[in-house]
């Protein structure tokens, strides 16, 4: 959005999975400030219509292609992420391999994964064993802070500083 301050970047919630997701954000943003996320102008949970406003980011990078250190001012984001205390209770989930482990949802049902187009069946029949061994070996517990969403299209760089986006699956 254009506004007389200049741009800004704003999320509604428009359907039930984006207001949960939204309100959710809205949770995170509000429980902690980190050089990795983006300034929040305002934002306002609510039950059927949640808004949020970011500090516009178009003008930023992103990868790929990596710049020059680029890919480790990324790391060395997200190691400073992983040594941060989470704030108490926020991030406690009951369902957190349910929520967060998707290979065994898809290995027991490749339809939807499959009519997205992303992969063909052949590759998934393939890459299925990896990944379904990778994701075997995750430990979530502990008390690192994860973003739980990374990936390049939620990433960017604004010179040195690395920003990531879309908070609403932390834990």
């Amino acid at each position: 959005c254009r506004t007389t301050g200049g741009p800004v970047f704003v999320k509604v919630g428009t359907n039930p999975f984006t207001v949960a997701a939204l309100n959710r954000e809205i949770e995170v943003y509000a429980a902690m400030a980190l050089p990795c996320m983006p300034r929040v102008i305002a934002g306002e949970s609510d039950p059927e219509a949640p808004i949020l406003i970011l500090e516009d980011l178009s003008g930023c990078r992103w990868p790929p292609p990596w710049p020059q250190g680029g890919l480790d001012r990324a790391v060395a984001a997200i190691e400073t992420l992983h040594a941060t205390p989470p704030p108490p209770g926020l991030f406690e989930h009951e369902d957190i391999e349910e929520t967060y482990f998707g290979w065994k949802k898809i290995a027991a049902d490749p339809t939807l994964f499959l009519a997205t187009g992303a992969v063909t069946p052949a590759w998934l029949a393939q890459a299925l064993p990896v990944l379904l061994a990778a994701e075997a070996r995750c430990m979530l517990t502990g008390d690192a802070l994860l973003h739980m969403d990374l990936r390049s299209d939620n990433l960017c760089l604004d010179g040195d500083r690395v920003i990531l986006v879309d908070w609403n699956w932390a834990v």
